[in-house]
């Protein structure tokens, strides 16, 4: 039990490095902020995109958009996540590969000035095991 312990508490240990280290990124992400603000009022799109749990937070994070996230009366943000059509990602990715399925998904739905959201929780680094998608 105490190795699971340990591990339980390295887990949530480095998870709270992660989330303190983001201090150092408010002035990026209040400019990611506030270009999806703009782009709302502008009649942009947002396009989320990520793989395995990204994908999930790409859903997630495209929700919050459409929905309310915390403010009831805001209106909603046209958000898509690139990932929500199995059909044509599991059609597109047996006959041309999966690499270039969200280019794909991008050239159908993207229109000059939307925002592209890209999600990567694994970094895209092979020599450590994550995908490079």
């Amino acid at each position: 039990m105490k190795q699971i312990d340990d591990a339980i508490s390295s887990y949530f240990g480095e998870g709270a490095s992660v989330i303190a280290s983001l201090n150092s990124e408010i002035d990026k992400i209040k400019e990611i902020s506030l270009e999806i603000y703009k782009s709302h009022h502008q009649g942009r799109k947002l396009l989320i995109a990520g793989n395995g749990g990204s994908c999930a937070d790409a859903e997630h994070f495209a929700g919050e958009m459409l929905c309310t996230f915390k403010d009831r009366d805001r209106s909603a943000i046209s958000a898509i996540s690139l990932s929500n059509n199995p059909s044509a990602i599991t059609a597109w990715s047996n006959d041309f590969g999966f690499e270039s399925y969200f280019s794909r998904q991008v050239e159908a739905l993207g229109k000059k000035d939307d925002i592209l959201f890209l999600i990567s929780t694994g970094g895209g680094n092979s020599e450590n095991g994550a995908s490079m998608n």
